[in-house]
């Protein structure tokens, strides 16, 4: 079962100030980082506002492997193969559910944060839930983004990730194609630069 934990406005409008008093003026919104939403062939839910779509990808790196990558070591992983991911900080909690971290990037010169929110952690079946929900790098037509992650056995000793994307709008608002795409090919950037790093650092898994 996936427990989704919702973040309140007050909550959230707490959380941003803390960060904004920390780290200086916010620039203007790019499209938020969605780390699982990879690219294949895409199923379309449509209810009020959630746009739904269900992904997924493939890969040589045993499931168990693939899973820790990204998901326990993908703070210190992130930034060092994503060129544009400056840092990620711990702003709340331990990384279990409920934990709220700082992805900050830097893109065209300018910088920009999304705020990211553990929702559940299943290390048994190797699910793992988190929702963007807030920062400067969330698109502005966004509430948020709810992303349910699954790395399941594949062929020959691999995986399969798969990841159900829920996108948020604002009241009634469309997703805009573009959000989508951009924050799609972010999404399999990021999974494809984390199976690299596994493929060619052999020794450390």
């Amino acid at each position: 079962m996936n427990i989704v934990m919702s973040t309140s406005h007050s909550e959230l409008v707490e959380l941003t100030s803390r960060i904004d008093e920390k780290n200086g003026s916010w620039c203007e919104a790019i499209n938020s980082i969605s780390l699982y939403a990879l690219n294949a062939s895409q199923t379309k839910r449509t209810i009020m506002g959630v746009f739904a779509y269900d992904d997924e990808n493939s890969s040589t790196v045993p499931p168990a492997i693939l899973y820790k990558a990204l998901t326990k070591d993908s703070d210190s992983i992130f930034p060092k193969v994503i060129p544009a991911i400056q840092s990620i900080e711990l702003v709340e909690g331990n990384g279990g559910p409920g934990t709220v971290k700082k992805v900050s990037t830097i893109q065209g010169g300018e910088t920009s944060f999304v705020l990211q929110k553990v929702d559940a952690v299943d290390e048994a079946n190797l699910g793992y839930d988190y929702s963007i929900v807030g920062g400067t790098g969330l698109h502005e037509s966004l509430e948020k983004i709810i992303l349910q992650t699954k790395v399941v056995p594949g062929p020959d000793g691999g995986s399969i990730s798969k990841v159900s994307v829920k996108y948020h709008t604002k009241g009634d608002a469309p997703l805009l194609d573009a959000v989508r795409e951009e924050s799609k090919a972010r999404g399999t950037g990021a999974f494809k630069a984390v199976e690299g790093y596994v493929l060619a650092n052999p020794a450390e898994y």
